[in-house]
């Protein structure tokens, strides 16, 4: 497809070419034909005051006479040199000497007509009288409309050498104003031209463009915006990738290190500690794809959801590791159905039970529960028992990455993302997620899941 500049040009050149040719032929027409009219004119003249000559005399009207008058009217200039008076049977009464060579009788009808006659070319009008008796006849005029050929020529000329310095301007100007008119479009794509991964941030004023460009100049700002945010997702996703990775990737490094340096003093606790680190960062690895996920709105159709079944498959693979802790577990869930995404909502409660159980307090309690809020929606509360949270620590907890120091002993497979990836989700799907501290016991509430038909 050609450019816009190169049709626009074309177009408008070829709109602007026609308007000049059409203005022009119909100025030489018109001019023509005043011209002709003109010298037809004073033909109709000359042929006129033959025929009132012949026509006012009483007498009959003879040859001699139509000729004395004739050449009368010659000398004194007032009829051109070529003029003849015929009667109603075609037959010459009376006529010029250079007359006699011209064939009038195709033309007897009162009408005007050009020839040319010996190089010369003639305008003919034939106008018809009659005298007293009565008798008709007809008085044919020519004059010599060279003269007026030679001025057409010149307009002519003149108009085509004109016409065309017009075109050239025409496609100078139409190039000129196109130019001048596709400058911020232009401008527009040279800065567009210049962003980069880095710049995406920059924002076009769209009051500075035509008003034509100014929706078109809005959509990119609002495109950048979202790739501005895809590309900080990327590199935040890349450096937590990278910070977190480090600390396993140590440990991994140092037993491969000691492995190959004391063979001889390996044993399965090297194997566990390794497959430790090993499964530390496949955590990791699925945490951050989660979290991906959910920052990318990729959220499956709703549909409806027991809620209680929901949970209780959720906690069913963690009913020993409670057991082992000495927890006190009840589940207080009434049979509901709430309208949700399922795996987004599975990885929500998913999260807030391995948290409570991960960081819950060894002899402590963990409740679920589940309650009406009115209005058609749904809350549940998981409550576990704290043993080294503070007040000012609530609000840290969805951070991305943030961890009170003690959870990282031991064999810990938390990276510090379950409840930012509890948040994120629960904002994907229009539900708020907050956490409270009374006393020794932690509350987090998610609420506004829609009720079930």
């Amino acid at each position: 497809m050609s450019s816009i500049r190169r049709q626009l040009t074309r177009n408008l050149f070829a709109a602007g070419s026609l308007l000049l040719i059409g203005g022009f032929a119909s100025s030489w027409l018109l001019l023509r034909h005043e011209l002709y009219r003109q010298l037809d004119e004073r033909l109709r003249t000359a042929a006129g005051m033959i025929a009132v000559e012949l026509a006012e005399d009483e007498s009959p009207l003879t040859a001699a006479f139509a000729q004395a008058e004739g050449l009368e009217l010659e000398r004194a200039q007032v009829v051109p040199r070529y003029w003849a008076v015929v009667d109603e049977d075609g037959a010459s009464i009376a006529q010029s000497a250079r007359f006699a060579l011209v064939d009038w009788r195709e033309h007897r009808d009162p009408a005007v007509w050009s020839q040319w006659l010996e190089g010369a070319h003639l305008r003919f009008l034939s106008l018809e009288g009659r005298t007293s008796e009565p008798r008709h006849f007809t008085v044919v005029v020519a004059a010599d409309q060279r003269e007026l050929d030679e001025v057409l020529a010149r307009i002519t000329l003149a108009g085509v050498v004109t016409l065309g310095l017009f075109l050239m301007l025409a496609f100078w100007g139409v190039r000129r104003i196109l130019g001048r008119g596709l400058a911020p479009l232009d401008a527009f794509g040279a800065q567009l031209g210049n962003l980069g991964a880095d710049s995406l941030e920059v924002q076009f004023d769209p009051a500075r463009f035509p008003t034509e460009l100014r929706p078109m100049v809005s959509q990119f700002n609002a495109l950048f915006a979202r790739l501005a945010i895809s590309f900080e997702r990327e590199r935040r996703v890349n450096a937590d990738l990278a910070h977190e990775l480090r600390t396993p990737l140590a440990e991994l490094r140092l037993l491969a290190e000691s492995s190959l340096k004391w063979p001889d003093q390996r044993d399965a606790d090297t194997d566990r500690e390794s497959l430790a680190s090993i499964r530390q960062m496949e955590t990791l690895v699925e945490r951050m794809l989660l979290l991906a996920r959910g920052e990318q709105g990729q959220s499956e159709a709703l549909s409806h959801v027991d809620l209680a079944a929901l949970v209780n498959s959720i906690w069913q693979p963690l009913r020993d590791e409670a057991e082992a802790k000495g927890l006190v577990v009840t589940l207080d869930l009434p049979a509901v159905s709430v309208e949700s995404d399922p795996i987004l909502l599975r990885a929500i409660l998913s999260n807030l039970l391995h948290n409570a159980l991960a960081y819950g307090a060894a002899s402590g309690v963990l409740t679920v529960r589940s309650r009406d809020e009115g209005s058609g929606t749904v809350a549940v509360d998981v409550v576990n028992t704290v043993a080294d949270l503070a007040p000012e620590d609530v609000e840290h907890m969805f951070e991305r990455y943030w961890r009170k120091s003690l959870a990282r002993e031991g064999e810990d497979l938390h990276v510090g993302l379950g409840l930012t990836i509890v948040q994120r989700f629960a904002e994907e799907l229009g539900y708020k997620v907050n956490a409270s501290l009374k006393e020794d016991l932690l509350t987090v509430t998610l609420s506004g899941l829609k009720a079930g038909d």
